[in-house]
């Protein structure tokens, strides 16, 4: 009976010890899981801007192929960034 019963408290102490692993492996996986919704969130955040700066790099190459003199550039150039400005702000009030 003594023997029955030290198997008991041994199985009981390796019970709670994989219990405690899996408390420890659940708050490390939420942890995981809350930094790679982060991380996720940033990259799409990165990707629409890296959009964003494509789409103003190629408007300006269209610019500069159209326009002559180097004023003539700083103006155009100045003109389209004001443009893009204001569809940003109309694109913005349009998501609201």
């Amino acid at each position: 009976m003594e023997g029955f019963l030290k198997t008991i408290d041994l199985l009981e102490v390796k019970l709670l010890g994989v219990l405690k692993n899996y408390q420890e492996l659940k708050e490390t996986n939420q942890k995981l899981n809350a930094t790679n919704q982060r991380l996720l969130d940033e990259l799409s955040n990165q990707n629409q801007q890296n959009s964003d700066l494509e789409d103003r790099l190629q408007a300006l190459k269209i610019a500069n192929t159209m326009v002559g003199s180097k004023e003539d550039k700083l103006i155009t150039k100045q003109k389209i960034n004001s443009l893009i400005r204001d569809i940003d702000k109309c694109i913005a009030l349009v998501n609201e």
